[in-house]
């Protein structure tokens, strides 16, 4: 029986910083360092404190966000309102939608009105709410999709692997 040790160069995040080849090939190596867990729970939650649920994504070549509403139309947009930033995707198609909705729901329900309770205005309110989940759904897809490209962005990966104290071998693989 033979018995060899072998000695490691062990690199630190200061050292792979000062080294562009390595840092090179620790970044190919770490590229999913960020993303290889559920990364999109927070945008998931973001949705169902709103009233949304979020049941399925992908952010590649099909580009689909599958959003279904637990709550009314109504009250989600206002969730968002109440939740959300002015400046936020979402809160500017809350907007809109209560902006197009209101008046029709309130002649909807309008006893003087003739369009009281009138299929006609049903199906507009309708059709505007199906199309406020449309529009969250793709706001919602266009935040999975920033969120993963910044995740996997070279700034982040760097940022996760100081905050880690990581250390790397020459071939760039984790010590």
């Amino acid at each position: 029986m033979r018995t060899e040790t072998k000695q490691v160069k062990i690199y630190s995040f200061a050292d792979v910083l000062a080294d562009e080849n390595l840092k090179q090939k620790v970044l190919e190596r770490q590229y999913d360092i960020n993303v290889d867990h559920d990364w999109w729970d927070s945008i998931y939650y973001d949705a169902e404190q709103i009233g949304c649920k979020i049941s399925g994504f992908d952010i590649g070549r099909e580009s689909y966000c599958d959003l279904s509403f637990d709550l009314s139309a109504h009250e989600i947009a206002q969730n968002i309102i109440n939740n959300h930033g002015e400046q936020c995707d979402t809160y500017k198609t809350a907007a809109s939608f209560l902006e197009e909705w209101q008046p029709i729901y309130n002649t909807y329900l309008d006893e003087s009105s003739e369009h009281y309770e009138s299929s006609e205005y049903e199906d507009k309110l309708l059709d505007i709410e199906q199309e406020f989940c449309r529009a969250l759904s793709e706001d919602y897809l266009y935040t999975l999709r920033r969120e993963y490209e910044y995740l996997t962005s070279e700034e982040a990966i760097l940022e996760t692997l100081e905050a880690n104290e990581y250390e790397f071998t020459d071939d760039g693989r984790d010590y």
